[in-house]
């Protein structure tokens, strides 16, 4: 019974892995088809499809890492606007520093900024706020076991907040 179950789960892995590998697409050849489409599109359509393109290489991404940049995807869609001003890690010390509360720690961060930059995780969820457009900087929020870290990229730093 057991050897059985195994094998299932074989299996079914084994089919994702291949409807991966058949859903992703190459960013090579997009950059060549996206060439070779806009010598023959009017501005407008080009824009379009640069957005479009954009937004499948966003929800790819988001996909492969098991959750969704929903700043730029629906920034992309029009859907929000391009923003004034991000968290601060000023904002992110305040905010721990004034609230105890999970909830309330999550809706400052949602008051500041209601649409992070990342949301998703397997197993662990975790919201990401970058202090900028390349998330270079983030404040990320990890749900289940409620901690809220600063990451720097780039040198490779990371401070507990809370």
């Amino acid at each position: 019974m057991k050897k059985s179950i195994v094998a299932i789960i074989s299996i079914a892995v084994s089919l994702l892995i291949v409807i991966g590998v058949i859903i992703y697409k190459n960013p090579i050849d997009n950059e060549e088809k996206e060439a070779e489409h806009s010598s023959q599109s009017t501005s407008e359509s080009e824009s379009k499809t640069d957005v479009n393109e954009e937004l499948e290489k966003v929800k790819l991404l988001g996909f492969q890492n098991a959750g969704h940049y929903y700043y730029k995807e629906k920034l992309l869609l029009g859907e929000i606007e391009r923003l004034d001003k991000r968290i601060t890690l000023s904002d992110a010390r305040k905010i721990v520093a004034d609230y105890n509360d999970e909830k309330d720690i999550i809706n400052a961060f949602k008051n500041l900024q209601p649409t992070p930059d990342f949301a998703g995780g397997s197993g662990i969820s975790r919201y990401e706020y970058w202090l900028d457009d390349s998330g270079n900087e983030m404040i990320v929020v990890f749900v289940e076991q409620f901690e809220v870290w600063y990451n720097n990229t780039q040198n490779n730093t990371s401070e507990k907040l809370k």
